[in-house]
């Protein structure tokens, strides 16, 4: 499918890339027209084209030094290619479009294909063929709404959410500032909740249409306009001033409040400088709004991701609906867009029609992409590699195993990517995420055969032999299932799933296949992790052990915490360290005890923070400190071991020192073992000793955590 990039060098190009996968919470829809953001989009362009030298500079100077403490880590091959993939990612602008839907998720059920509708979303409704958009993102399109009308939806949203935000009632004099393509919607808007409208605006044919669209006057900025606004209004000030204006400096805030009547009400919708003069702000007591984009319900994961909506009663208008309310005015004839749409271009024109607005003609509002006829060449739109059949699991004979790399977000890319391109025993042929751009873009740099959105293009190629799984953590059950049971060897990153009944399936899979089947527990394989193992080796009695973990907090928001989709900070990570005891020990755990803190459980929201006591069968003891309420200076793990008299120290797998035996001490750079790991795996593909955790050992991590689970939540972890 076609789509629509803008690159770090501030080029529009639009490239052939594969087409997203179907989320289970949203809709793969084919565009048929797109709508072109004037403000962010093009104000993206000229922002990038006015930045000085200095400026990119000062901007990227902390990445220059974060860049020179990997070149020490990791030499220059491997930083080199980090840098290259994190250049190599381009922008994926638009937000804004109608298109009909083609296949909907397995949890989606008000939507069926063939429905027309309007999406909304940075990063979903973007400039391309097919796009992937959470349900709460998008809305059915009414009759007698046309899709090129439909497609203006989203910004008519953000127009509408600075309407509502200044409570306009039946009579009140409304100013909108800035008359470009979300100001003149504002004007039809405010008009339609019966207010009386003015304008200001310097664009001559911009204030021209305005008056065409219902505003009573409209002005130029300046001394003159608040004079006028003053006049207009007895002498009072207008009862609210929509600021849709886009603006580095403060003035248009300023001249909002020196025209607003006392006590009245100033909405920021558009960009503007905040360096507020207090005096006027001040004895006239007035009101400050921001409007939040579509409504409420933006940048909420739950709500936009997860499809979790607001109650109605509770909320009346989220951005949902008022995606809804817009379409309905425009059915209506109460807001015109057709005078709004100054141009529409073909897709392939997308570089001509950036190029158009960016130079600021104001005769210039709305552009939009055409992607032609719906229904026409859907196949090729959704195209992706073409593939051979699966066959049976063999171990490679040859030099280099075959590998796909499913999950390509940042531990995938940084971590992953890399080491596979450096190591000679494997050759990178696949990548899949589930936005196909990614996965193309890292296809061209690491020079992979296949780029995907859907792993099963890659369970069926006979090609590619192992499949390293990084996805978020609720997907890796499904599709480490599904890579077994296609033939396939698997590494799959922690957890092995975020349920208890998930890691059952996972290890029963695992069990009754012919493959290699693996999970990133990678701190065993650290050069010092096994060091401090050769030094236990000999050890007579029980071991005793602290280790303590300063995690660093997270955003409350973050999909880590959701029990559905992360598990949790414990399940996702503590799962880590008692690997690693196990590992030490060289036996499983036969009892866990864990507290959460404060140990009265008020204040724990997120159970972040948790000391549990492992019990081995030899008598050996492991303690677990986790906490997210540390500080960053600190190192982030150190361990300490007690035994048969002797001791030893591990900070952070930088350094190992052993107390009581004539062993050297380690000191040098942070390995935490992740080569080793691949280095392992791809030798056990090949059929040679490797030594990996089995799928037993990792189970047996994983149940740990859920164990944990029960005892700080008293409720049990079985689904």
């Amino acid at each position: 499918m076609k789509q629509v990039f803008i690159t770090n060098n501030n080029r529009v190009v639009v490239e052939n890339v594969p087409a997203p996968a179907c989320p289970a919470k949203g809709l793969l829809v084919e565009t048929r027209y797109s709508l072109i953001s004037t403000g962010t989009e093009v104000g993206v362009l000229k922002s990038a084209a006015k930045a000085t030298l200095i400026d990119n500079l000062q901007a990227r100077s902390k990445l220059v030094m974060k860049g020179v403490r990997k070149l020490a880590r990791d030499g220059v091959r491997r930083t080199w290619r980090a840098v290259e993939a994190q250049d190599a990612v381009a922008d994926t602008p638009g937000y804004s479009l109608a298109g009909r839907v083609l296949e909907v998720g397995v949890d989606v059920t008000e939507f069926a294909a063939g429905d027309w509708v309007a999406c909304a979303g940075t990063g979903h409704a973007s400039h391309a063929e097919v796009v992937a958009v959470p349900v709460n993102l998008a809305v059915r399109i009414p009759e007698r709404v046309a899709p090129d009308q439909a497609a203006f939806a989203t910004v008519g949203a953000i127009a509408m959410q600075g309407v509502r935000r200044a409570e306009i009632r039946l009579g009140e004099t409304v100013v909108v500032i800035g008359l470009g393509l979300i100001g003149l919607m504002a004007v039809q808007l405010a008009r339609a909740s019966g207010a009386r409208v003015l304008g200001i605006e310097p664009s001559a044919p911009r204030r021209d249409l305005a008056e065409k669209l219902g505003a009573e006057a409209v002005f130029a900025p300046g001394e003159t306009a608040e004079r006028d606004v003053a006049a207009f209004t007895g002498g009072f000030g207008a009862d609210a001033v929509l600021l849709c204006a886009a603006s580095a400096g403060s003035e248009p805030a300023n001249a909002a409040l020196r025209m607003t009547r006392q006590r009245g009400k100033v909405v920021f919708v558009g960009g503007v400088g905040l360096d507020l003069d207090r005096e006027p702000f001040y004895k006239k007591d007035l009101d400050l709004h921001i409007g939040s984009s579509y409504g409420p319900g933006r940048y909420d994961p739950a709500f936009e991701e997860r499809g979790i909506d607001y109650p109605y009663g509770y909320v009346r208008w989220t951005e949902r609906r008022n995606l809804s309310a817009v379409l309905d005015l425009i059915r209506d004839g109460r807001l015109e867009v057709g005078p709004l749409t100054s141009e529409c271009v073909p897709v392939l024109r997308a570089a001509d029609a950036f190029e158009t607005l960016a130079k600021g003609d104001p005769a210039t509002v709305g552009v939009l992409l055409d992607y032609g006829d719906t229904g026409v060449e859907t196949e090729r739109k959704l195209s992706r590699s073409q593939t051979a059949s699966a066959g049976r699991i063999h171990f490679v004979r040859g030099p280099r195993v075959g590998v796909a790399l499913v999950g390509a977000g940042g531990f995938g890319r940084s971590v992953y990517l890399p080491i596979v391109d450096d190591l000679p025993g494997a050759q990178l042929r696949a990548i899949v995420t589930g936005h196909g751009h990614n996965a193309q873009t890292l296809a061209k740099l690491y020079h992979a055969d296949i780029a995907a959105s859907d792993i099963e293009v890659v369970l069926k190629d006979d090609r590619i032999d192992a499949v390293l799984i990084a996805t978020r953590n609720h997907q890796h059950e499904n599709m480490a299932i599904r890579a077994l049971e296609a033939g396939k060897h698997v590494l799959v990153e922690k957890p092995m799933a975020v349920t208890r009944a998930g890691v059952d399936a996972v290890l029963a899979a695992a069990e009754a296949a012919e493959g290699v089947f693996s999970v990133g527990h990678n701190r065993r394989y650290a050069q010092t992790g096994e060091a401090l193992k050769q030094a236990l080796a000999g050890r007579v009695g029980p071991l005793a052990a602290v280790y303590r973990i300063n995690a660093g907090s997270s955003p409350p928001d973050h999909w880590m915490h959701v029990p559905g989709e992360g598990g949790g900070r414990i399940v996702s990570e503590v799962c880590h360290f008692f690997d690693f005891l196990r590992f030490l020990v060289g036996g499983p755990a036969i009892a866990i005890q864990a507290a959460g803190f404060p140990v009265d459980g008020r204040r724990v929201r997120r159970r972040e923070d948790v000391a549990a006591t492992l019990r081995f069968a030899d008598g050996s003891v492991g303690q677990v400190l986790y906490v997210a309420t540390g500080h960053e200076e600190l190192e982030k793990e150190r361990l300490e071991v007690f035994w048969d008299g002797k001791a030893a120290v591990l900070e952070d797998f930088k350094n190992l020192t052993i107390h009581g035996m004539d062993i050297e001490s380690i000191v040098g750079e942070q390995d935490k073992g992740w080569r080793a790991q691949l280095e392992r795996f791809f030798r056990a593909v090949r059929g040679e000793p490797h030594n990996l955790v089995t799928a037993r050992e990792a189970a047996e991590a994983a149940y740990l955590t859920f164990d944990v689970l029960e005892q700080l939540t008293g409720r049990e972890t079985g689904d």
